[in-house]
C-alpha cells in the first residue's frame, strides 16, 4: 500500500544518502517501479536507477557490487546467494529453512499463516508483511555487515 511504500522510501532516505539505489524490474511489474519514482520525486527522497536488465550475468555482476539487496523469493534471490551479495528476503510462501543459505550474509522476513499449508501439511508464510518489518531486517542486516 502508499503508506509501506512511503515509509521504505522514507528510510532509504534517512539511513542511505550515501548510496545510490538500484531497482530491478520485473517483467509485468513495472507498475510498481511508476508508484515508487512518483513517491521518490513527490517527497524527493533519494536518487535511484530503474534497472530493466533481463541478462542474468549483468545482473549477478550489478549484485556483487551491491552492498546489500532487498528481494521476494525470485530468481534473483538465488542469484544474490549465489554470488555471495548480503541480502533480506521477504518471504510471503517459502519457508526460510527451505532455502536459506550457510554462506551469506542474509536475513529474512518471514511470518508464518497459521491457515495456510502445502500439500504437505507444513505451514507456509503470509502475504501481509508488515513494511515497518522490513525495516528492521534493513538495520539488522547493517549492524551484521558492520561487526
Amino acid at each position: 500500500d502508499s503508506n509501506s511504500e512511503n515509509i521504505l522510501a522514507k528510510h532509504a532516505h534517512r539511513k542511505h544518502t550515501d548510496y545510490h539505489v538500484g531497482i530491478f524490474i520485473n517483467p509485468g511489474q513495472e507498475y510498481l517501479i511508476d508508484k515508487f519514482e512518483n513517491l521518490a520525486k513527490q517527497e524527493k527522497y533519494t536518487d535511484f536507477t530503474a534497472l530493466n536488465i533481463n541478462d542474468f550475468s549483468i545482473i549477478g555482476a550489478l549484485l556483487e557490487q551491491a552492498k546489500f539487496f532487498v528481494t521476494g523469493d525470485t530468481g534473483l534471490l538465488h542469484l544474490a546467494f549465489g554470488v555471495k551479495t548480503p541480502t533480506i528476503a521477504i518471504l510471503t510462501h517459502t519457508r526460510p529453512e527451505h532455502i536459506w543459505p550457510e554462506d551469506v550474509d542474509a536475513v529474512y522476513c518471514f511470518i508464518e499463516d497459521e491457515n495456510k499449508t502445502n500439500q504437505y501439511g507444513i505451514k507456509m508464510g503470509t502475504n501481509n508483511i508488515p513494511i515497518t518489518d522490513v525495516k528492521e531486517k534493513i538495520i539488522t542486516l547493517q549492524q551484521k555487515l558492520q561487526n
